[in-house]
């Protein structure tokens, strides 16, 4: 069965077929191996980094470049509340998500701003089944990680109605006054839902409201003070709320036209608080001056029109508009009332063409225009060509141009005390970037027993006028537009199917990257790094018993970073992250258990060592995983056939 994609795409298409090079992650794949976040997905894909961070969570790289260049979206509507530009995919659990979709390389041109990088789609389940269901999800693991999932879905005639409830709760280690063995992992809580409304109405009419809601909590814990007489601590608290109603509609106009509407409301809000645990009487207080809070707010409308003129020539229409707002203790906006709100508009339309001349070609241009009530808008024009051949020879080829507008801290950010002086700066420009690439596909072989296929790709980006943190004067720093990227690499992939009983996927990559900071400093020299995954499944037919093993190497990393105007080198040691399970449907998949071993080697940190004229020094460690867990996922289903 063939993977149906739509990111990036003028209607719903097979991956075989869509334009763009479209990686697919379904939900089969997630629920075997037993991950339950996003971080855990993409972990395992080539040229995507994970780093980990316990207050900020889990920020990302992609093709080299950092995660305010990568747009997240579920279902097509970009996730925001960013920290140090990353959006925390910790924060997004994939118990009601079907697929993944990953777009590499500049999407701007469709998606808009932060991504130049390229674009990761979370596609929710439809539960348009005819007839009424309960699902529970649940999973253990012996490190101390529990989650639990409720779900109930139905229809009464045109309308499909679907809720789910769950709760996820991570703690490595003891929080009372104990803490002698305590990890660098803090502890996590979190609890969500979601709601969902559809009618099918006639003529391809779809109507559908849902919303989302997501809370955390995670505590970092401090050392206990005094442990034998009224032992007390100061721990941070760090609460995160997202709430995401959204609608859409779409509908056929006549036989030519498609119309397709999402109107989507975006709240996220985050507290740190300080906190005095006095574990004697069990109490606790916010310190003075303890609290520090933001809150962010997106209103987004995107509408799109696709025409079908002849059997040669589609059209795309597109018009996006969205409007932000941000308040919080250290945003300081001069220009607004109250003083520590702030706003920003964006309209963008955008028109594409696709061109078949035969069945072997289709090319396919575009440009969007923009106006920001904050910064000019590029134009960002677009050619996108794919070439089938003999064989199930694909060729996909493109340029594209990108851009990141300043989000509103980097604009209006106010941190000053006794040890910093940070800045934003209203006068910010937008980054801009350009993106090339050519991947081929070939099938080797083909019969009723064997498929073997291998892909290669090639690409360049480059980033210029890039927003960065500067010292533009003694022990004062301020976002300024200085900064330049480049990136290229090179993947290759070996794809093999044998009957029905085992599954085969090799990669390599190698990615590599320098930096321009600002003017009185060089250039840095291009610093490359190697990626290898595996992921292997076999059938075991006489107990019809899935054994699935994801191995992901990561080669030795090198980054560069500015201090006091001194360009210095760290360099990551190289590591592993294999993972191993053993899975099973009962009753016609009603029930399917998954157990396994995550992080078999054990790797919980790697060194990080600073690198000077060909000598390393010690640099310290870098946080990689908890270390090895065991899991038990139970999934079961009062209702239809069981499909993950």
């Amino acid at each position: 069965m063939e993977d149906v994609v739509v990111t990036g795409e003028f209607e719903p298409t097979s991956a075989e077929k869509a334009v763009h090079e479209v990686k697919v992650i379904d939900a089969e794949q997630i629920q075997t191996m037993g991950f339950q976040q996003l971080d855990e997905v993409l972990e395992q894909q080539l040229n995507l980094r994970v780093n980990q961070d316990p207050s900020l969570g889990a920020g990302l790289t992609m093709q080299g470049i950092g995660g305010n260049n990568v747009q997240i979206m579920i279902d097509g509507v970009p996730v925001i509340g960013r920290l140090d530009g990353n959006i925390d995919i910790s924060q997004l659990p994939l118990y009601n998500v079907e697929r993944v979709e990953i777009v590499q390389g500049a999407m701007s041109n469709r998606y808009g701003t932060n991504a130049a990088g390229g674009v990761i789609n979370l596609i929710t389940k439809k539960n348009d089944g005819a007839e009424w269901s309960v699902t529970t999800q649940n999973q253990w693991e012996n490190v101390g990680l529990l989650s639990n999932t409720l779900g109930l879905s139905g229809r009464l005639g045109r309308v499909m109605l679907s809720g789910s409830v769950f709760r996820y709760k991570s703690q490595l280690f003891s929080d009372d006054s104990l803490r002698s063995s305590q990890s660098m992992w803090n502890p996590k809580e979190q609890i969500g839902g979601d709601a969902q409304f559809k009618y099918y109405g006639k003529k391809s009419l779809e109507f559908g409201i849902s919303v989302r809601y997501f809370d955390e909590l995670v505590r970092d814990l401090g050392e206990v003070k005094r442990p034998q007489f009224e032992p007390y601590s100061f721990d941070q608290y760090f609460y995160t709320r997202r709430i995401d109603p959204r609608a859409h509609l779409k509908f056929d106009m006549g036989r030519k036209h498609k119309f397709n509407s999402v109107t989507a409301f975006n709240l996220y809000d985050r507290v740190s608080e300080n906190r005095r645990i006095d574990f004697e009487n069990d109490s606790n207080y916010v310190l003075a001056d303890g609290q520090d809070t933001s809150k962010f707010t997106t209103l987004l409308n995107r509408t799109i029109v696709t025409a079908k003129y002849g059997n040669r020539w589609k059209a795309e229409y597109g018009l996006e508009t969205q409007y932000e707002t941000g308040a919080g203790d250290r945003i300081i906006d001069s220009s607004s009332t109250p003083i520590n709100e702030t706003r920003m508009m964006n309209i963008a339309g955008w028109v594409g063409a696709q061109y078949m001349p035969n069945e072997r070609w289709t090319i396919q241009p575009s440009v969007r225009v923009g106006w920001n009530s904050r910064f000019d808008h590029p134009v960002l024009p677009s050619i996108k060509a794919v070439y089938r051949g003999d064989k199930n020879l694909i060729v996909r080829a493109g340029y594209a141009q990108g851009f990141r507008a300043p989000d509103l801290k980097e604009q209006y950010f106010e941190f000053v005390d006794v040890n910093h002086d940070i800045h934003g700066n209203p006068n910010l420009e937008a980054e801009t970037s350009h993106n090339a690439y050519i991947a081929v596909e070939r099938e080797l072989l083909t019969n009723e027993a064997h498929r073997a296929l291998v892909r290669g790709r090639i690409f360049y980006n480059y980033i210029e006028n890039q927003i960065t943190l500067a010292q533009t004067a003694p022990l004062y720093y301020e976002y300024i537009n200085v900064g330049r990227l480049w990136t290229d690499g090179i993947n290759a992939e070996l794809d093999y199917k044998l009957y029905d009983d085992f599954t085969f996927l090799f990669g390599a990559g190698y990615t590599r990257a320098k930096s321009f900071w600002d003017e009185l400093t060089e250039p840095t020299e291009y610093i490359g790094t190697v990626d290898l995954n595996l992921q292997a499944t076999y059938v075991i037919p006489k107990i019809e018993t899935n054994v699935t093993l994801n191995f992901r190497y990561f080669g030795k990393q090198g980054n560069y970073f500015l201090s006091d105007e001194v360009l210095t080198l760290n360099e990551q040691s190289p590591y592993n992250m294999t993972h191993l399970s053993f899975s099973r449907g009962f009753w016609n998949n009603r029930v399917f258990v998954s157990v396994g071993a995550k992080n078999l080697f054990d790797i919980q940190t790697v060194e990080v060592s600073q690198v000077s004229n060909s000598t390393h020094s010690p640099g310290g460690a870098q946080l990689v995983s908890w270390g090895r867990s065991y899991f038990i996922k139970l999934n079961m289903s009062l209702g239809p056939e069981y499909r993950n």
